[in-house]
């Protein structure tokens, strides 16, 4: 019985483990404000969150993974608040990089 729970163990290791990798290799990275203001960023859309009941780590996240969802490449969180009920808001922008192939020409 033992080897047996190891061995799906081991299974469910080697299936797994690569899929979240992967996943968080593209990830949007978190940007600064004034990296958003140098000319490389282009916004592209804002995220949300309101009466969030969770930690503020888990919002984070969640503003990663709907950036990630929306196509995003980069984001900036201009937001993170816990408000008197407990919950958390959050608001974020987020970004592509700005095609600069027509200023290098």
């Amino acid at each position: 019985m033992k080897k047996m729970m190891l061995a799906v163990a081991m299974f469910s290791t080697t299936l797994i483990l690569p899929v979240i990798s992967q996943a968080q290799d593209n990830f949007p990275v978190e940007i600064s404000y004034k990296e958003t203001k140098g000319g490389n960023w282009e916004h592209i859309g804002d995220i949300s969150f309101t009466n969030q009941r969770r930690t503020s780590e888990e919002v984070l996240e969640s503003i990663r993974i709907e950036a990630q969802k929306r196509g995003a490449v980069g984001y900036h969180v201009t937001r993170l608040q816990m408000m008197n009920n407990g919950f958390w808001s959050a608001n974020a922008a987020i970004y592509s990089p700005r095609n600069n192939m027509a200023k290098n020409n």
